[in-house]
């Protein structure tokens, strides 16, 4: 390996995925002109996971601590928190496979004096690795859509060492999206960069704890009222995030964040009058529609 490829530490939470685990690591480690760091914690597998990895010895470091189950977010989190320094850092899903330049061509595009975020696009494979179809581009990018929708999987982010820097700096929340946050604060930053060429092979199964959701799956959260309670959490949250960054947004995209939080605050007419003409932007015209209507029910104190 050449001594002057950029290195990329990778970070990947595992929880019962011994089935797909060896092929995903593999395909991490044998990345092409790069040089990768795989950092990996459990969180309380039972199916042979943690045996698995103690067997790869030195090849990655695997974070041992007595904190238990924190969950996909929290596992991340702990992982961040663990790991002082970076040039880059990528975030990996247990059962996914990458492609062999994903991080090559990633770390390409980031080189940029800013914080920066990069992801790519997705092949969906089954629990066989048999293709199914292509994630298309993701459409209307941009802080107004991270205000109402995460159009960023986390499998696959690769962000730079000034992004790095900058989610040490503040605090990211364990109970809520990884991915969806990182999307919301690149956004604001207006460095969110989506890269052209198909870098993870992203696996559907029985087993995913998150997901590219079925239309039945989001139907029956739309009918349990699950999805107004996401909607409110989701603005607590990002305004959370906001009071962190501020000063690092432009004048344009503060503006459209502070009268997103603000009017959600107010009353029902402040929130009938904005949601006619809203600056969120939903990524196709019926969710725009549904969420025009659902900004109108949200109410916060």
């Amino acid at each position: 390996m050449a001594p002057n490829n950029p290195r990329v530490t990778v970070i990947m939470p595992t929880y019962n995925g011994i089935k797909y685990l060896s092929q995903q690591i593999d395909s991490i480690l044998n990345q092409v002109d790069v040089e990768v760091s795989l950092w990996v914690r459990d969180d309380g597998s039972t199916d042979g996971t943690v045996e698995f990895l103690e067997s790869l010895g030195d090849s990655i470091t695997f974070l041992k601590d007595d904190l238990g189950n924190l969950g996909t977010a929290g596992n991340l989190i702990q992982l961040i928190d663990n790991i002082e320094s970076v040039d880059y850092l990528a975030t990996a899903d247990q059962d996914d496979v990458w492609s062999p330049e994903h991080l090559k061509e990633a770390v390409q595009t980031l080189v940029v004096d800013k914080p920066a975020l990069y992801f790519p696009r997705y092949k969906i494979i089954d629990e066989h690795g048999n293709y199914v179809r292509d994630l298309p581009i993701k459409k209307k990018l941009g802080i107004q859509n991270a205000l109402v929708q995460n159009q960023v999987i986390g499998c696959g982010i690769v962000i730079n060492g000034k992004s790095f820097d900058l989610i040490k700096s503040i605090n990211l929340r364990s109970d809520f999206y990884i991915d969806w946050q990182l999307y919301f604060l690149h956004a604001s930053l207006d460095s969110l960069v989506q890269g052209s060429n198909f870098g993870v092979f992203y696996r559907i199964h029985t087993e995913n704890s998150v997901g590219v959701r079925s239309r039945k799956s989001i139907k029956r959260t739309i009918k349990s009222g699950n999805i107004l309670r996401n909607y409110s959490f989701a603005i607590d949250v990002f305004s959370d995030l906001f009071m962190q960054i501020e000063e690092n947004v432009s004048n344009t995209n503060k503006t459209i964040i502070e009268k997103f939080l603000y009017q959600a605050r107010e009353g029902i007419f402040r929130r009938v009058r904005y949601s006619l003409k809203p600056e969120f932007r939903r990524s196709t015209t019926f969710d725009q529609s549904v969420f025009r209507v659902l900004n109108v029910l949200v109410t916060k104190n």
